[in-house]
């Protein structure tokens, strides 16, 4: 379900994807099951399968150069060369690649470069500045590990199933399989939750 853009340009996105209102699109794909909510702005950017964004997310936007004398792009605009400078950055070309299952928190900011593995939660107000593993758990600014999600072991089967390829309804049917692999049991009480 895509609702109202702001802007939406040169992007592919999935039909099983839900975009909220308020978010910018701007020459970036968008994959299977993926959510985002309002307020994001993402640009230059490829989004695997079931991947959630939390709200005022910011990813791939471009620097400005600095080895020019002004970092303002109205001089280069003007003469040409702005467009020669960018003119490699396009759908098939992202600046920012996100694997399948990820979680970004609130108001997080992944900048142009870098790769997040399958499985990576980004906490709340993150500054990304390098490429994360799959199953990291981040936070902070800039962004470094808090702890993985899962064992090497746990990890590696989880990528091997690579369950982000089914549909929701097959994935439905292969649900417990999946949760055994990590050894879930259930849900847990507020007090039981793992802290970050």
């Amino acid at each position: 379900m895509i609702h109202y853009f702001k802007r939406f340009h040169g992007c592919k996105v999935s039909n099983s994807a839900t975009i909220a209102k308020r978010v910018i699109l701007n020459s970036s794909k968008v994959g299977n099951y993926t959510s985002i909510n309002g307020g994001c702005d993402i640009a230059y950017t490829e989004i695997g399968n079931y991947c959630s964004l939390a709200k005022g997310v910011i990813i791939g936007s471009r620097n400005h150069i600095m080895n020019n004398f002004t970092t303002q792009d109205c001089i280069y605009k003007e003469t040409g060369d702005h467009h020669k400078q960018y003119s490699n950055i396009d759908i098939d070309n992202p600046l920012v690649s996100i694997g399948n299952d990820v979680w970004i928190g609130t108001g997080a900011i992944l900048m142009p470069g870098v790769d997040i593995g399958n499985g990576a939660i980004i906490g709340a107000g993150s500054i990304v500045t390098k490429s994360i593993p799959p199953y990291s758990v981040v936070a902070g600014n800039p962004a470094t590990m808090l702890r993985k999600r899962f064992s090497e072991k746990v990890a590696n089967e989880l990528e091997a199933t690579e369950w982000w390829h089914l549909s929701l309804e097959e994935l439905l049917i292969r649900k417990t399989e999946l949760e055994l692999i990590v050894g879930y049991e259930g849900p847990l009480s507020y007090s039981d939750k793992p802290k970050l």
